[in-house]
């Protein structure tokens, strides 16, 4: 071997303790940063979820409130033309398939939403098969 400073020798010069110590360190670092992009994709989807779940009370409390508000003068304008329990019936119905469509629309994107960090999965993978590549060689 030469007396070259180490900064000088190549990655064929450098012993195995010297490569496995490189490579516990690169390692550690993938690992924190797997474990970065797991926290912020998990952020995403949680926040995801969020906004769904907020559509979905806010279709469940709009036809609450059209319910107390409306149906009164709903069921009285009615009246003038059909019995009143006919009227009742009617808004009843028209307020409940209002209702149904907004929360469905809230459910529908509640169902698409994700948990898993799908993303880090499939990278934290990749990265072992790597990981067990650079080993056998």
């Amino acid at each position: 071997m030469t007396d070259r400073p180490q900064a000088l020798r190549t990655t064929d010069e450098r012993s195995i303790g010297e490569l496995f110590g490189q490579l516990a360190s690169d390692t550690g670092s993938l690992v924190r940063q797997e474990v970065r992009l797991a926290v912020v994709e998990t952020k995403q989807n949680v926040k995801a979820v969020a906004s769904a779940s907020a559509w979905l009370v806010s279709g469940l409390a709009i036809s609450i409130l059209s319910v107390l508000v409306m149906v009164a003068s709903a069921v009285l304008l009615l009246a003038i033309w059909v019995p009143p329990w006919a009227a009742a019936a009617i808004v009843a119905i028209v307020l409940a398939a209002i209702g149904l469509g907004i929360g469905s629309h809230g459910w529908s994107v509640l169902k698409r939403a994700e948990f898993a960090p799908e993303d880090s999965i499939e990278s934290i993978k990749e990265d072992a098969e790597w990981l067990k590549e650079q080993i056998r060689n």
